[in-house]
């Protein structure tokens, strides 16, 4: 469902897939290759949501006034509010970043991680636990195997945009 918001219009023309059950509300931008899953809340009703080229934004997310970067994945149930992510991140399933943290490139937030307001996390970092700690650095084949995951899920936007478009 895309809802305008006091003259603001979600823009998606750019979008790869916005499942038919996502709800996307005011000022939101979503570029090219992006796709947005079943049952997920985009919310610029009061701060913009902008997501860069080729991210992926998976089932029951709940997303308000954020940026989110090129190459990035948001997991299943993630809730990010006001916050700013990197390039190359992955959110990992149920994980919780609040008001004004910062989330660096090529950094993991494991599963059920919360990043308090105003947190900064180093590019290049594994962050776990509640509140997310610093677990590691990240290493190459954390890359590998996000870029393998968004290139799974560009490939099956592309079957259900087909099968729903018709």
């Amino acid at each position: 469902m895309i809802v305008p918001y006091k003259n603001k219009s979600p823009d998606i023309k750019r979008a790869l897939f916005v499942a038919p059950n996502a709800t996307l509300l005011g000022e939101v931008k979503l570029m090219s290759g992006v796709s947005v899953w079943f049952g997920t809340v985009l919310k610029g009703d009061s701060k913009e949501v902008y997501v860069d080229e080729n991210s992926a934004i998976l089932e029951n997310c709940f997303v308000e006034g954020s940026n989110i970067g090129k190459e990035t994945l948001i997991s299943h149930g993630a809730i990010l509010h006001s916050c700013s992510i990197g390039d190359n991140v992955l959110v990992g399933i149920g994980a919780i970043i609040l008001d004004n943290a910062k989330i660096g490139d090529d950094s993991i937030v494991a599963a059920g991680s919360v990043v308090p307001p105003k947190t900064k996390i180093d590019e290049g970092t594994v962050v776990a636990g509640v509140p997310a700690k610093v677990v590691r650095e990240i290493r190459e084949e954390d890359i590998i195997n996000l870029k393998n995951s968004l290139k799974t899920i560009r490939e099956k936007a592309l079957v259900y945009y087909k099968m729903l478009r018709t």
